[in-house]
């Protein structure tokens, strides 16, 4: 169902975002456009997920911030998982949020997912993907019952399908008191991957029809380029909008190719992209914005 999958080591949240392969939230926000719905992004919720995140799953990287977030609260759910004896394995055996691109086969839509969690077994033989998800359910069949809803089932098919994984669990921590840990194995549940991949297949062939159907129209351009500093190593230099002269800088690579391939890779600079012989001097060039 899906080929030419690939991993990314290192990247950040900030660097799979940018990426411009389709994502569940992509699905997310074509389902609300087809259905007529308007879908306002809650700040505050995904701060507090994002959050809420990096506390459970990397708590070496996780601080507060200036955001309008209750901490607390957010500090103690992620304690509660951490404390969980069953999650507290799979936190020590797992890796975290590891991006993974692949591409539908049927449609030819690139994919990109970024599982919570995903621990291979000791024999290296089964996937389990895990993902933590927040709630406000007050016990465990409201939430299942929630499942449907929010495209739970959707995103579990999505993940396993390009993974070719095995297994799907999704844990649900209680938001109030008793602030109850549920783990819900996805892929024994009957019914529950086969719907989500109906959903998830529907979704993919509508954004192929949409694109085929479009022609592509020309946006703003943006600086791009890559330059030698003094430590001897390559870095990427990305314009963070037109005209802005602010720079998002990448790296750093150990050879410009390996720099221009990364670009190509996650940013889609095109061929129009080319070095000076010496590798020692930016030569800059623009790109489409996706």
């Amino acid at each position: 169902m899906f080929h030419n999958l690939q991993a990314y080591p290192g990247l950040t949240q900030e660097q799979h975002r940018a990426l411009p392969q389709v994502s569940n939230t992509d699905l997310s926000e074509l389902k609300a456009q087809v259905l007529g719905q308007l879908r306002k992004p809650n700040p505050q919720a995904l701060a507090f997920g994002s959050h809420f995140h990096s506390a459970t799953l990397e708590p070496a990287t996780y601080a507060r911030t200036a955001e309008k977030c209750p901490w607390e609260q957010l500090e103690q759910l992620a304690r509660q998982v951490r404390r969980h004896r069953y999650c507290r394995d799979l936190l020590y055996r797992g890796t975290p949020e590891l991006t993974h691109t692949a591409t539908h086969t049927a449609t030819s839509i690139a994919v990109k997912i970024r599982p919570d969690l995903l621990v291979t077994s000791r024999a290296g033989r089964r996937t389990t993907l895990i993902d933590f998800k927040t709630t406000s359910c007050q016990d465990l069949p409201h939430f299942l019952a929630s499942a449907e809803q929010y495209d739970y089932d959707r995103q579990a098919a999505l993940y396993l399908d390009a993974l070719t994984a095995d297994r799907f669990l999704i844990i649900g921590v209680q938001k109030k008191a008793p602030h109850e840990v549920w783990v819900f194995d996805a892929t024994a549940a009957p019914g529950f991957i086969a719907q989500g991949r109906k959903k998830y297949t529907a979704l993919l062939r509508h954004c192929a029809s949409h694109q085929a159907a479009t022609p592509a129209v020309p946006g703003p351009k943006r600086h791009c380029d890559i330059y030698r500093a003094r430590d001897g190593q390559y870095y990427a230099r990305l314009e963070t909008a037109p005209y802005s002269e602010s720079f998002e800088h990448l790296g750093p690579f150990p050879a410009a190719p390996a720099a221009l391939s990364w670009l190509q890779e996650h940013r889609a600079i095109g061929p129009d992209f080319f070095l000076d012989e010496s590798g020692r001097r930016s030569v800059p060039l623009t790109m489409q914005l996706r």
